[in-house]
């Protein structure tokens, strides 16, 4: 079963995320790539990179699924660890400490090579994704110890990716989360629960 594939230039995915200035869309399934075309080094390599493995990690499920019932493809099912699980909701935690909304934490364990979970979470505006970014990072450092590898796309703050290797870390704002569907990309994979944020008793 093949795909076609055709390229867009698509001026409005500027609107998203000015680090972008184009996008490749395989027509048959609506599924975007976006790659870096032009722009500043603010992050759009790195996106682009964990998007195309996204891609990738969804069109081998599609292949797998459409094998014979006799055809043996899976492997070893991969576990995630309880380190990179008590990261994730420490991450999910900080971000609903600076009311983060829509927190959600996807299991790709075996499924991508450069993460085993994705915590994703929304602000309100770039100054709120910036605070919750940068509000994740100081509680990590403080109350872990952890400093992410790397933090992508603090400058325009539509959304921001931090890499603590095993954990990766999706800020957006609500547009930009829309337009890229991570949670649709990864329907039928695991999700782990986030407790609710703590009753502070109606304080404000």
């Amino acid at each position: 079963r093949g795909y076609q594939v055709g390229l867009v230039v698509n001026p409005d995915v500027a609107a998203v995320d000015d680090d972008v200035r184009g996008s490749v869309r395989w027509a048959a399934n609506s599924v975007t790539i976006e790659l870096r075309l032009t722009g500043p080094a603010d992050g759009a390599a790195g996106k682009s990179n964990i998007l195309n493995s996204h891609r990738q990690g969804t069109a081998e499920r599609r292949e797998d699924d459409n094998q014979p019932a006799n055809v043996e493809t899976s492997s070893p099912e991969l576990q995630v660890t309880e380190d990179a699980k008590k990261l994730a909701l420490a991450i999910a935690g900080a971000g609903l400490d600076k009311k983060a909304a829509g927190v959600e934490i996807i299991d790709v364990c075996g499924k991508v090579d450069y993460a085993d979970l994705l915590v994703l979470m929304t602000g309100r505006s770039d100054r709120h994704v910036h605070a919750i970014a940068k509000g994740v990072q100081r509680d990590l450092k403080r109350e872990h110890g952890t400093a992410p590898l790397s933090v992508e796309g603090m400058t325009a703050s539509s959304w921001v990716l931090i890499d603590y290797n095993d954990v990766v870390v999706h800020v957006f704002q609500q547009q930009a989360r829309l337009f890229y569907d991570l949670e649709g990309l990864w329907l039928d994979a695991g999700r782990v629960s986030v407790p609710d944020p703590p009753d502070r008793g109606g304080h404000q």
